[in-house]
């Protein structure tokens, strides 16, 4: 029977929330038979969606839609930004926006383990690459590394053509782990977390 049974011969009696057969009658109570009905006509086109929905519900029979993508991207590398510490430390840190286009321009560089400002090769951006980068002019580019810099935002090591920038890793960082020296470079600094870790 459930072989030959279609869609159209299905009935709702909204009354009495039973289903049955306009053919014959008969009160269609069996779960197992509405499973096959409605997997035999998921492909159609032109199923009658609403009469389709309401027997799901009638039967407990939900569509289960997954609400996360489990493997997101999962060969990608990606950032770990800890919104509350920044949201605190944003709120006592006032930045303008040119320093909030910088950060977001360099944000996709953090190295992984390191949080180093580094190149897919990884090599270190020169100022004229980060004015490449970020559109801003040598002077700008000069001035937002300082107050960064005195913000926390970053820290530069070295000197000149050998110096590094490390991104703040209490804020961003790559991955789920970092560096201890980094870690030191903004401790030492002064920086101080807002929020417990």
């Amino acid at each position: 029977m459930a072989i030959e049974m279609c869609l159209e011969d299905l009935e709702i009696n909204r009354g009495t929330n039973t289903l049955y057969n306009k053919e014959t009658g008969e009160i269609i109570e069996d779960k197992e038979v509405i499973i096959n009905l409605l997997e035999k006509v998921s492909k159609d086109k032109q199923v009658d969606n609403a009469k389709v929905k309401e027997i799901r519900r009638m039967f407990d029979l939900e569509e289960k839609k997954e609400k996360y993508w489990l493997n997101w991207k999962e060969d990608s590398h990606f950032i770990k930004i800890y919104r509350t510490e920044l949201r605190e430390y944003m709120q006592t840190i006032k930045l303008s926006p040119d320093e909030g286009l910088f950060l977001f321009c360099i944000q996709t560089y953090v190295e992984f383990q390191t949080n180093r400002i580094a190149k897919p090769d990884g090599t270190s951006f020169s100022n004229k690459e980060l004015q490449e980068l970020t559109k801003l002019g040598r002077d700008k580019i000069k001035g937002l590394l300082k107050t960064l810099e005195d913000k926390l935002f970053i820290k530069r090591v070295g000197q000149r053509q050998a110096r590094e920038i490390y991104f703040n890793p209490y804020l961003i960082c790559s991955g789920n782990e970092v560096s201890k020296a980094t870690v030191n470079l903004f401790k030492d600094a002064g920086y101080r977390p807002i929020t417990p870790y």
